[in-house]
C-alpha cells in the first residue's frame, strides 16, 4: 500500500485527488493539507511514501518547499502537481527537484498510475 499525502491551497481539488486515489486499491490517502507549514508540520508526525504537491501555496512554492521536505524526510516521493502546461511543469519539476510531476488537468487514471510510479521507486511503497 502506497501511503500518500495531499499539499493543495484549493479545498475543491484536494477532495477531487483524494477520490481518485481512493479509487485505487493499492493507494492510500493518510492526509490532506493546505500550506506548506501545515504540511512540514505533519511530516513530523507522519511517513508517507508519497506527496502530491502544489506548485504555488500562496506563502512558498515547491522549488522553496522541495528540501524543507527532503529535509524531514529523505526517502518521501513528491509529485509536482499544477495546472500549468505540461512543458512549463516538466521545468518547475527540475528546479524543485521533484521525482515527477502532474497536470491537474489529467485524468485519474494518469494521475494514480504517476503516483504509484514514484511510490515504487526505491521500494517505498513496499516498506
Amino acid at each position: 500500500m502506497i501511503r500518500v499525502l495531499i499539499c493543495d491551497d484549493a479545498a475543491a481539488f484536494s477532495i477531487l485527488a483524494e477520490q481518485w486515489i481512493d479509487s485505487c486499491p493499492d493507494l492510500q490517502v493518510i492526509g490532506i493539507v493546505h500550506s506548506g507549514p501545515e504540511l512540514l508540520a505533519v511530516l513530523e508526525t507522519t511517513a508517507p511514501h508519497v506527496i502530491v504537491l502544489d506548485h504555488l501555496l500562496g506563502e512558498i512554492d515547491s522549488a522553496e518547499l522541495t528540501p524543507l521536505i527532503r529535509s524531514l524526510q529523505g526517502e518521501v516521493g513528491i509529485v509536482l502537481m499544477s495546472g500549468m502546461l505540461p512543458e512549463v511543469l516538466a521545468d518547475l519539476a527540475a528546479r524543485a527537484g521533484t521525482d515527477a510531476f502532474i497536470s491537474k488537468a489529467t485524468g485519474p487514471d494518469a494521475f494514480c498510475d504517476t503516483i504509484r510510479h514514484v511510490g515504487n521507486q526505491t521500494n517505498r511503497g513496499q516498506q
